[in-house]
């Protein structure tokens, strides 16, 4: 009874029921609701019996085996903090209270709203709300941070006290804890959640921190299957070259030259500082190029930068309304409005008598439900938003370029409202005419060819901002550093240099590998330094993303991206020297890093962030996290090359093979291992985050919920080699590479296809693209095939 109780099989029994049961309870919650999921899944009796089974068997597991040996001392540590994890999260569960205090300006309150429970429960002292507190980002509604000032007042124990609440910076009083959550409309009353967990937090963190810990102790114990795989492998290496390769735009109708400012100018005008609708700071540069990223759908036009496109738009707007800038995707809009081509001019928009030809469709569109909307309509509103856009730049009402001294909150306004808002008559004059007379002496240049008087208007406006705008203008050093940011492209040519150093290394290792050679020093020498240079550029890179922005580029998935892309070439290059392919791998990785991070679903805008991201655990968990993504990609692509080996390996060097195979099956062992601890600690140090943020280490959110599936799912592989009849390398290979399809459902699935606090999707309805299930099924018959040859050439040499 015993060895059925706590043996391996029942474990990855348990582990696989707790797998399906969480990925149904999130698709349950897409499909349905959070509570639907709840009450079927998540706080369903069976479930709880199924982890409870689960954290018995782990725990007599460990006394049955006798694991607790010196030696491998933290091997059964790290399961026994799992245990402790788990008997917290029950005392969470059941004695545990969550919910939320309203109070209002002047107010007081010692009620709390219970969530789960229903009903409402008295405090044992009072919270009295002195002011509340909402900032927002200069010259927009968008929050940059909301906070209330309260007095705690207690009679019982005959004190009071005065405290700040904000985001991420929490009250704790008494057992109880609050958050700042929300607030009213009318900026007046707060929304707080409180949280009582006495037994439980402590308990979880306690076995966080042992999980940590042992995971830590666990890399360097000597008897441990980590260490033995590590000294199957070689020993370590050193350095890199960026190929400079250029990208450039390119449209099918030619401009007209004499309606185009010079290249000269219009880098001038980038300079110029211009305040977004969210309030962001940023150069004319930056804002151009979004303009043209979103409407035009790449930054050149017939070899113009998108500076000399917005400067030229505002000089001639005539002309400029007849260029094609509109980017059509949808076949079904671009049969309606009877395109040819892929974009459409703003007069375009117009029929011959003035009608706005969309003016149906988008009337149609916004009167269906969200939920109904089909993706034609959606492309219908797309392009009207599109179309306003242009409108606005056209007018010139697009760039908030003035500061206006004692604005509110100091906004900015563009070139019309400025001379509006302008209480002193100097001011008012100065805003009424500068632009007209830059445009006009813009015009005059283009003629003699003597572009000095705009120079000086320019200068005027530069000038104008640095006086009235001091507070949020952004300082000469930030001005360069954007610039150079955006006009060296950066990341578009280590995409470039990414691809072509990885692929021809990857060409080269086959073609040695196969005639039975080892890959030569001089040659991976060149291209360990190659990879050295473009690391740095890498580095290079985030480090100015992170002075343009003022935080830890991790905030979006463009950015995870390219913080991925850099994590995995360091990967490849510390393992390198113990296998040289490692390297080529890392390279075409962040290669597709990049790639995945130019696609329209990658957003390249250095933005605000809302007042939760503004946290340090945010931060640390964010970067260990993708760490683990990054270390799982290239244990896929390792993985990968095998079968690839395996597939076009000749019988007579099957033997031979199956020697550099074990090697590269030490290198996965030894990251995914790593990659198992990041993606453990990462998880945790996102409840941390949550429970510092809003009161909850786990609320079975879907992002998290996969993150626990995706370590399960290592865990599982990892663990493969303890049943007997997946002992098989084959096996294991097979394994490694598909389980990096749960990594991709944790950043890619979730984030587009399930609902929850971290989904990116927005408002339109995610469908999963034809060509994933090509792409699968092709992985699936390339699988399939190699294992057919993997084993028929094991049966020869038996």
């Amino acid at each position: 009874m015993k060895n059925k109780l706590f043996g391996f099989p029942l474990t990855f029994v348990l582990l696989i029921i707790t797998t399906v049961a969480i990925i149904l309870g999130t698709f349950i919650e897409a499909a349905t609701s959070t509570a639907n999921a709840r009450q079927l899944v998540y706080n369903a009796t069976w479930f709880e019996v199924v982890l409870a089974l689960l954290t018995i068997n782990i725990t007599g597991s460990m006394f049955y085996h006798r694991a607790f040996s010196w030696k491998k001392i933290t091997v059964p540590l790290f399961h026994l903090s799992f245990v402790l994890v788990m008997i917290g999260a029950m005392f969470t569960r059941y004695t545990g209270v969550e919910g939320s205090v309203y109070i209002r300006e002047g107010e007081k309150s010692n009620v709390v709203e219970l969530i789960d429970q229903g009903g409402a429960l008295e405090l044992p002292f009072h919270l009295h709300l002195d002011d509340f507190e909402l900032e927002r980002y200069p010259g927009s509604n968008s929050p940059s941070s909301y906070s209330s000032y309260v007095t705690v007042e207690d009679q019982e124990l005959e004190q009071a006290f005065q405290y700040h609440i904000y985001m991420n910076h929490i009250l704790i009083y008494r057992g109880w804890r609050f958050f700042q959550t929300s607030y009213d409309q009318d900026e007046k009353g707060t929304v707080l959640t409180a949280s009582h967990d006495t037994i439980g937090t402590p308990l979880t963190y306690a076995g966080y921190f042992l999980t940590i810990a042992t995971l830590f102790l666990s890399l360097f114990m000597p008897g441990t299957f980590f260490r033995k795989q590590l000294r199957k492998l070689g020993s370590m290496g050193t350095l890199v070259l960026l190929l400079l390769i250029p990208l450039f735009g390119f449209s099918n109708k030619p401009i007209d030259e004499s309606k185009v400012i010079d290249k000269a100018q219009a880098h001038e005008f980038g300079e110029v500082v211009v305040q977004d609708y969210k309030g962001r700071m940023k150069t004319m540069n930056t804002l151009s190029s979004e303009f043209m990223r979103k409407l035009y759908g790449a930054e050149q036009l017939d070899g113009l930068s998108s500076d000399q496109v917005i400067l030229s738009m505002i000089t001639w707007p005539e002309y400029w309304a007849t260029v094609p800038l509109l980017k059509v995707k949808n076949k079904e809009v671009a049969r309606e409005l009877q395109i040819d081509g892929k974009h459409l001019s703003f007069t375009g928009l117009f029929s011959r008598d003035g009608k706005y030809i969309m003016a149906g469709p988008v009337d149609k569109a916004f009167q269906t439900p969200e939920a109904q909307r089909s993706k034609t309509d959606q492309s219908f509103l797309k392009l009207d938003d599109k179309a306003n856009i242009l409108h606005a730049f056209l007018t010139g009402d697009a760039m908030a370029l003035f500061p206006i001294e004692g604005a509110e909150n100091n906004k900015w306004y563009t070139h019309h409202d400025a001379a509006l808002q302008a209480k002193a008559s100097d001011d008012s004059l100065f805003l009424t005419h500068i632009l007209p007379l830059y445009i006009d002496a813009l015009k005059q240049g283009k003629s003699s060819g003597d572009f000095s008087q705009a120079d000086s208007y320019l200068e005027a406006i530069k000038n104008y901002q640095q006086k009235e705008g001091s507070e949020v203008v952004l300082s000469p050093s930030q001005i360069k550093a954007e610039l150079f940011y955006n006009r060296s492209h950066l990341f578009e040519r280590l995409e470039n240099s990414f691809a072509l150093t990885g692929f021809i290394m990857l060409l080269l290792f086959f073609i040695f590998i196969l005639r039975g050679k080892g890959f030569p020093h001089l040659i991976f020498n060149i291209f360990f330094v190659l990879s050295i240079v473009l690391l740095l550029f890498t580095i290079v890179g985030i480090a100015l993303r992170w002075y343009i922005g003022g935080y830890i580029p991790i905030s979006n998935s463009f950015e995870v991206m390219i913080f991925l892309s850099g994590v995995v070439l360091l990967a490849g290059l510390l393992v390198s020297r113990k296998q040289p392919v490692a390297l080529a791998l890392s390279l075409i990785l962040a290669y597709a890093f990049l790639f995945v991070a130019s696609m329209n679903n990658g957003n390249p805008e250095i933005g605000n962030l809302v007042p939760v991201l503004k946290s340090y655990w945010l931060s640390i968990h964010v970067a260990v996290i993708t760490s683990s993504y990054a270390l799982f990609a290239l244990v896929m692509m390792l993985a990968l090359l095998n079968l690839t080996l395996y597939l076009f390996a000749s019988p007579s060097r099957f033997e031979r093979l199956l020697v550099k195979t074990g090697q590269l099956n030490a290198l996965i062992n030894v990251m995914m291992t790593i990659g198992l601890y990041l993606l453990t600690i990462g998880t945790i140090l996102g409840g941390i985050w949550a429970n510092e943020s809003w009161g909850r280490y786990w609320g079975w959110d879907p992002k998290e919920t996969w993150a626990l599936i995706s370590i399960f799912v290592y865990a599982f592989v990892a663990h493969m080699r303890f049943i007997p009849s997946m002992k098989d390398e084959f096996w294991f290979n097979m394994a490694s590479f598909w389980a990096f399809a749960s990594i991709l459902m944790t950043f890619f699935g979730v984030n587009y296809f399930l609902a929850g606090l971290h989904s990116y999707a927005g408002v339109e309805k995610a469908t999963m693209p034809g060509w994933i299930s090509y792409t699968a099924g092709a992985f699936a018959l390339y699988t399939i095939v190699s294992g057919i040859r993997y084993f028929k050439l094991k049966e020869k040499e038996l």
